[in-house]
């Protein structure tokens, strides 16, 4: 009767050990799932911030960097070791630092497209425009920014916003047609000169309104 209980005593130990190895066995193989996802993870991650043509740098709540994008230190002109770790107040250079870190508190809770301007480890100032959005990395909240440089269509703008001014302030008369010859722009000095009362409603006028009938040709003609 000894030997029986014995005998039953081994095999439920031997149950017991077989059940345990095959939790540990299934709980390996969840382990290394998980693994190969993060690593896949990590892969797809690192590769989208090598590819963006845009200044990517992930940020956290104190507004330092965690990772950036080979764009964002060529931007800065810092090399990737020397923009790990430093602060956004480092590089904003349009508003002040207490509306800077209040801007990233708010972009932590909701997703935000802006326009500001960084400034260059040499000093150049640069205009920018910064889209914000909170993500999860191993289970920690963090901010992912892509700057993008708007230099070009700032000075464009501005270039746009000289020249409007220019015709509006210009003593001659100034229009433009669409394909059809009908107006779609009338200086204030055009307006004057036609004896139109302003603002000048432009919807029933024609270039023909305003030149001979072998003036207005030549005018479509030539473009």
């Amino acid at each position: 009767a000894m030997m029986l209980g014995i005998t039953g005593r081994t095999f439920a130990i031997q149950q017991r050990v077989e059940q345990q190895t095959l939790e540990i066995s299934r709980n390996n193989a969840a382990l290394l799932e998980n693994q190969s996802h993060l690593l896949l993870e990590k892969e797809k991650y690192q590769n989208l911030l090598q590819a963006s043509g845009d200044g990517i740098h992930i940020l956290d709540l104190q507004g330092l960097v965690r990772e950036a994008n080979p764009t964002f230190c060529d931007m800065l002109g810092y090399s990737y070791q020397e923009i790990i770790g430093m602060s956004v107040l480092q590089w904003e250079a349009n508003i002040s630092p207490e509306d800077t870190i209040k801007k990233i508190h708010e972009n932590f809770n909701r997703a935000n497209v802006f326009e500001t301007r960084h400034r260059r480890k040499d000093g150049i100032v640069f205009d920018v425009e910064v889209s914000a959005k909170a993500i999860s990395i191993n289970g920690e909240t963090l901010l992912w920014n892509a700057s993008r440089d708007i230099s070009d269509r700032k000075s464009a703008e501005l270039e746009r916003a000289r020249l409007q001014a220019i015709i509006m302030e210009a003593p001659d008369f100034i229009a433009s047609s669409d394909m059809s010859t009908h107006l779609t722009f009338l200086n204030p000095a055009g307006t004057r000169m036609a004896g139109l009362p302003e603002p000048v409603d432009l919807s029933d006028l024609e270039i023909k309104d305003f030149h001979p009938a072998w003036a207005a040709k030549r005018v479509v003609d030539e473009g």
